[in-house]
């Protein structure tokens, strides 16, 4: 496995490269404008480490549907995985006037989770986290082939 992370310009880059060198399949299954992006309702989870900590609660999960407007107001608890998301799209933050462009390769889902005012520590600022995907629908790799994902960051605030 290889990680790459450059930064050109305003774009910060993120690429994960894994050969299969081994004699059997294996499989990559995890999660590193939605507007008509069919989704699926997931139970949201917290990383291992990080700055959040919380108790996971039982959600509704596999419910589906398919993404009825251009925009989505993070105000509300949500986890979602998106499939048939577009390749790139824009996050703005209408109150500080800041935008980020998030575009993908080699992964065909997006996952996105906001826990609006769900957790104490972060009920005065909602925050969105989202990346490239591979939840639903995992990434068979043969011995001997290769396969490369890439999340990039772009700001065009500049």
């Amino acid at each position: 496995m290889k990680k790459i992370i450059s930064l050109r310009g305003d774009t910060l880059s993120i690429e994960l490269c894994v050969t299969d060198k081994g004699v059997s399949t294996i499989r990559l299954e995890d999660s590193v404008g939605l507007e008509g992006s069919d989704f699926v309702e997931t139970k949201w989870f917290l990383p291992r480490f990080g700055v959040v900590q919380g108790e996971e609660e039982e959600e509704k999960s596999g419910f589906s549907g398919e993404e009825e407007s251009n925009y989505k107001q993070l105000n509300e608890e949500m986890s979602r995985v998106y499939t048939r998301a577009p390749r790139s799209f824009t996050i703005i933050d209408r109150g500080r006037r800041n935008a980020v462009v998030v575009g993908r390769e080699g992964f065909e889902e997006v996952y996105m989770y906001s826990p609006g005012s769900k957790l104490e520590s972060y009920t005065k600022s909602t925050y969105v986290c989202i990346g490239p995907s591979s939840l639903l629908n995992p990434i068979s790799l043969k011995p001997g082939c290769v396969w490369r994902g890439v999340l990039h960051l772009h700001n065009p605030n500049s």
